[in-house]
């Protein structure tokens, strides 16, 4: 059964996306981060920051000064070489010179908000809008090259290969598109609506459903190779690492899967208070801590070779409750986390034992 407080964290969740796919603004977005080595990239409301990674300090801002048309963004930013994509909830999505700041071009032909994240294939940028539209457009020039259209929204990123892009829908399918011409190549419905990311990896194509189930499926053609069904829904994309897929659900438990089975190694809820704490991120591994942020507002180190043992946990600070929504980022022994509301917009913590190396807020 779903706590009163999870159910109210669910509803939370649901009506901030809703009222972004209608067009109302709420209160405030929730971050979006992507990091190279040197780098870390992250949205804060209608910002979006280039910060030091060595010390947490400001290279660039976008817009450099206010501008209201701009913004707010939900999206994690992606880097494209020398170029940076970021989706906006103005409809619109913008490529910046990843070492100024500076636009390159802009795309504005979404008819409803963006909340996805960009993707990219080859030369292509491909934009999911809550429009039930998946843009792709030229990296180059912002110009549109084709359309694919769905029976809802789309509020993930698709997943592009060389030839075939998987975009997740909230009408329950899977599409599989051609990169070239954006026809369907095939598709496939499944227990409830998608709102992550697939993974490939291997011979499987993994995603998660708001129906309390994870799938693999052929990528060839969608057919279901194996399922495990979880105790709540499974938001966000898994992590698939040494024939291990790693994930959680909004319950507040975290898997460890065997990635050719489906066979559960072991599953664990880490937090230790008497209410659960929804995991809406996806989890980073290093050196066998298995990193999974909480909307709690706390971080946790699991031991993945130790059915989930808790090696560290992180309150990051007593204003941040239920506010860890954005996938971390892992930057060799430092791994970034953005929280919706906290003291700091990105705090850096050490791999080994979660405590702060920097932290970063604007000034």
């Amino acid at each position: 059964m779903l706590s009163q407080r999870h159910r109210r964290a669910i509803l939370a969740l649901l009506l901030s996306l809703v009222l972004a796919a209608c067009g109302e603004a709420p209160a405030q977005s929730w971050p979006g981060l992507a990091a190279t080595a040197d780098t870390a990239y992250v949205t804060n409301n209608a910002r979006l920051y280039a910060v030091n990674i060595a010390d947490g300090l400001k290279r660039w801002q976008f817009p450099k000064e206010d501008d209201s048309s701009i913004g707010p963004f939900y999206a994690d930013p992606l880097l494209v070489g020398d170029k940076l994509i970021v989706t906006s909830f103005n409809k619109s999505a913008y490529a910046l010179n990843a070492a100024t700041g500076d636009q390159i071009w802009a795309f504005a032909e979404s008819k409803d908000r963006l909340i996805a994240p960009a993707a990219i294939a080859g030369d292509t940028v491909l934009i999911a809008s809550a429009d039930s539209t998946l843009y792709a457009i030229d990296l180059a020039t912002g110009t549109r090259k084709w359309t694919f259209t769905t029976k809802n929204g789309l509020w993930a990123a698709p997943l592009a290969t060389e030839e075939i892009i998987y975009a997740p829908s909230m009408d329950h399918f899977l599409y599989a598109v051609s990169a070239a011409s954006g026809k369907e190549v095939w598709s496939v419905e499944l227990n409830g609506a998608l709102a992550g990311t697939p993974v490939l990896a291997g011979d499987n194509l993994y995603i998660g459903t708001l129906n309390d189930t994870l799938y693999a499926l052929n990528p060839d053609n969608g057919k279901e190779r194996w399922a495990v069904k979880t105790s709540g829904w499974v938001y966000s994309s898994p992590l698939v690492a040494d024939g291990v897929v790693y994930f959680g659900d909004l319950q507040g438990t975290v898997y460890s899967v065997d990635a050719n089975t489906g066979t559960v190694i072991w599953q664990v809820q880490p937090w230790q208070e008497s209410e659960d704490s929804a995991i809406r991120s996806t989890p980073v591994l290093a050196d066998g801590k298995l990193i999974v942020p909480s909307e709690r507002g706390i971080v946790y180190a699991l031991d993945a070779n130790n059915r989930g043992a808790v090696l560290w946990q992180k309150n990051l600070d007593d204003r941040n409750a239920d506010r860890l929504l954005t996938n971390p980022a892992l930057i060799g022994e430092v791994v970034l986390v953005a929280p919706l509301q906290a003291e700091q917009v990105i705090y850096a913590l050490n791999v080994s034992d979660g405590s702060v190396k920097w932290f970063f807020k604007p000034q």
